[in-house]
């Protein structure tokens, strides 16, 4: 819930730079839970990642948030994913685990 705050993670280091995170709990439901939710924010080193970019990967569970090439770091030399819910969120979201590559 948007009261609950923000999810940050502090990444590794990456040699593709693709991030993806996956939800709990089913087979098929990070659609619904992550891409299609328009009240979920997700930054990456502190810019807004824009949902239009996402999609589902690798199988229906996650869903791919950056699929650049190469290392991507922010300002303090980690890079950092943040989630949070905004106000008008009514669906639950379960982060089970997030992949870097």
């Amino acid at each position: 819930s948007p009261e609950s705050g923000r999810l940050v993670f502090k990444l590794p280091k990456m040699e593709v730079g693709v991030i993806a995170v996956c939800v709990c709990c089913g087979k098929d439901v990070a659609e619904l839970m992550v891409l299609e939710n328009e009240f979920l924010q997700v930054e990456l080193n502190g810019l807004i990642l824009n949902h239009t970019s996402w999609d589902i990967w690798p199988e229906k569970k996650c869903v791919r948030l950056v699929s650049q090439h190469g290392n991507i770091v922010g300002d303090s030399g980690h890079s950092y994913l943040s989630l949070s819910l905004l106000e008008g969120n009514t669906q639950n979201v379960k982060i089970s685990h997030v992949i870097t590559i």
